[in-house]
């Protein structure tokens, strides 16, 4: 049977970049897009590689009833024989057209995205393509439109808010009439209290969760029964009691705005509906400012065994939370849970509803690894996030899943309720859409600034590309050693390889584990740290200042908070599909910090940012300006180095949950 598998835009960039690096030093003239496949993928690379001379040729080998045929010609370049002339397709699948390139062009250089596992083995493309199973019809995002068309309402039972306003015989939502049930000691619940820890260590076993609490209580979170939730039960009140209630807590000018909390109609309707009436799989999206955070910290008191879970380390600690991974004793490397025994005692420990922020950044693999665990305990599922920033890391997005498609609830929030910025806001919302107008390019040109900022202005610099970050950072590096009279020196990791192991396996090892490698450092310069170390007090994508070490031990101010954390050696474990340990990786987790790539600042909160935006036109990736210039609370803390309305990308497929 043949599978549909969407590629997204953001694959199509990813794979563009692995292949133009491969390519840099081959002294490419010209492009030749195979089309029409091929002509997304070529113009992606002409920008990477900085080539301007492109052409295109167009060949038919499918019937109008898709069915192979001879190949015909419809257009023919005008190039000639070259090893400096490269052909581009998006997928190399019976090999008929490299074969007829080949014949035509034998010195000339063919790069493909995709290929199958049946693709014959005697076609050698002149870089790594990635291998899709022999049953998978790709569908490439050009193709999307006929896809929506044929499946827009499939794709999800969107609840929005704002209508229920306007409507409120509407059953599923009504805040004027229904409200939300609060319990008596409201006030006390929505303060600043920190989180008890409800959730127990994913090292206990179900024996031991047993012992600290009554067995009924595990048997029925393992072995769910269809009873509501007592947390619920006691919170409820009567209808005749609410305005009593709602005059009280929520009047945000006299009571209850200096707490620094306050719901608002639109908030306070988004509550009812996940308190009462939520589907199964509940999506909250909004752009920056509309409160999801006010509330997932109302769902935190109101009930404390909903576990609050984030998708990276930096998210987690900002919000007091869990990672997904240690939650669910989940391996991103290998798709699996890694102790399912542990798994078992967090859910059975876990209320009712399962919340997850940062969502966006969880990929469709680990999102339907994830689902079907909380599916399999009978667990709901909120995922908290803005699609609108940059897609998911060598994955696809979640919106292509199967189970989300058919369980999904979407809610999106429009109010914002950050006034002071309501500008700057609104030119970002439209960026995060793709819908920009003059208002966008006149508040953007007013940021131009060329010149990249001292180093020791307060601006992290963001480049879109790695090799920038590395070159900005040594620079920066040997000044402030010259400055403060300290000396640079070098930081590697080692491999202690357990099998017999090349050099370069080696070296790909340590890039993996992200740990300090011929890293330039000096004392008292700015660092990033690269991995999470949440008993520490540090995660992956903190910034600080170096200071002392003492043994192997490093000392490091952070940025976010001013505290001093201690950074000892990280061990990372390689192991193989056995489960056998191969090899262990150490090394410290930071590197230089004074700039960083776009990928790496997502979900970072900067005090100020200058944008090498120059290079975005060539990525054409989805959200990665977005992320750019959204870093920053205040537009005045903004600078970027040029502007062009080509760099926004929207990925069509997201489209819809913006």
């Amino acid at each position: 049977m043949v599978e549909k598998y969407y590629i997204s835009y953001t694959k199509i960039g990813e794979r563009c970049k692995e292949i133009a690096d491969s390519l840099q030093d081959k002294g490419i003239e010209r492009i030749v897009a195979i089309t029409r496949g091929g002509m997304v993928p070529a113009c992606i690379l002409a920008n990477l590689l900085e080539i301007k001379e492109i052409h295109s040729l167009s060949l038919s080998s499918y019937s109008e009833n898709n069915e192979r045929g001879e190949i015909r010609v419809l257009t023919f370049p005008s190039v000639t024989d070259s090893d400096r002339t490269l052909f581009v397709d998006d997928l190399i699948d019976s090999g008929s057209s490299y074969k007829w390139v080949k014949q035509r062009f034998p010195k000339s250089l063919f790069v493909a995205l995709f290929s199958k596992t049946s693709t014959p083995k005697d076609i050698k493309l002149d870089c790594k393509t990635e291998v899709m199973k022999e049953n998978l019809w790709l569908e490439f995002p050009w193709e999307l439109e006929s896809v929506y068309k044929q499946n827009k309402d499939k794709l999800r039972n969107e609840i929005v808010i704002e209508q229920h306003f306007e409507e409120p015989e509407i059953k599923e939502i009504k805040p004027d009439n229904e409200g939300i049930n609060l319990p008596d000691n409201f006030l006390e619940l929505v303060q600043e209290i920190p989180q008890e820890n409800v959730e127990n260590s994913p090292d206990k076993t179900v024996e031991e969760v047993k012992e600290e609490n009554n067995s009924e209580v595990v048997e029925e979170a393992v072995q769910p029964e269809n009873n509501e939730d007592k947390t619920e039960e006691s919170a409820n009140i009567k209808l005749d009691e609410e305005k009593e209630i709602k005059e009280k807590v929520f009047n945000p000018k006299e009571e209850y705005e200096q707490d620094g909390y306050f719901l608002s109609k639109e908030q306070k309707a988004v509550i009812n509906y996940i308190i009462n009436k939520r589907s199964q799989l509940t999506v909250l999206t909004g752009k920056a400012g509309t409160g999801k955070s006010s509330i997932i910290k109302f769902l935190r008191n109101w009930n404390r065994k909903w576990p609050i879970l984030a998708t990276t380390g930096k998210a987690a600690l900002l919000i007091g939370a869990r990672t997904v991974d240690a939650f669910f004793s989940y391996s991103r490397e290998k798709n699996i849970v890694m102790n399912f025994n542990a798994l078992t005692a967090n859910m059975a420990a876990a209320g009712n509803l399962i919340i997850i922020d940062e969502a966006s950044m969880m990929g469709k693999a680990m999102f339907e690894k994830i689902y079907s665990m909380c599916v399999r305990f009978n667990k709901d599922v909120l995922l908290v996030g803005d699609w609108g920033q940059a897609a998911p890391v060598k994955d696809d997005w979640i919106f292509d899943s199967k189970e989300f498609i058919e369980d999904v609830s979407l809610i999106k929030l429009k109010e914002c309720h950050r006034q002071s910025q309501s500008n700057f806001l609104e030119v970002l919302d439209k960026i995060r859409t793709g819908n920009v107008d003059e208002q966008v390019n006149e508040l953007m040109r007013s940021r131009i600034c060329r010149r990249t900022p001292d180093k020791d202005s307060g601006y992290v610099i963001l480049f879109p590309f790695n090799k920038q970050v590395k070159a900005y950072n040594e620079k920066a590096v040997t000044e402030k050693s010259e400055e403060l009279g300290e000396p640079t020196f070098r930081m590697d990791s080692i491999v202690d390889a357990k099998i017999k192991m090349s050099e370069e396996k080696k070296l790909s090892l340590i890039e993996n584990a992200n740990l300090a490698h011929n890293e330039l450092l000096c004392k008292g310069c700015r660092i990033l740290i690269t991995r999470n170390n949440l008993p520490a007090g540090y995660c992956n994508g903190d910034t600080g200042t170096l200071k002392e070490s003492s043994g192997s031990i490093w000392s490091v101010i952070l940025d976010r908070n001013g505290k001093e954390v201690k950074v000892e050696r990280a061990v990372v474990e390689q192991r193989n599909a056995k489960d056998e340990l191969e090899a262990n990786v150490i090394g410290y987790p930071f590197k230089a910090g004074y700039a960083l790539s776009v990928h790496k600042s997502q979900g970072a909160t900067l005090p100020k940012v200058w944008a090498d935006l120059e290079g975005l036109n060539s990525m054409h990736m989805h959200g990665i300006a977005y992320v750019a210039l959204s870093r920053v609370r205040n537009l005045e803390d903004l600078l970027i180095s040029s502007w062009n309305p080509g760099m926004v990308v929207v990925d069509p497929i997201v489209q819809e949950y913006l």
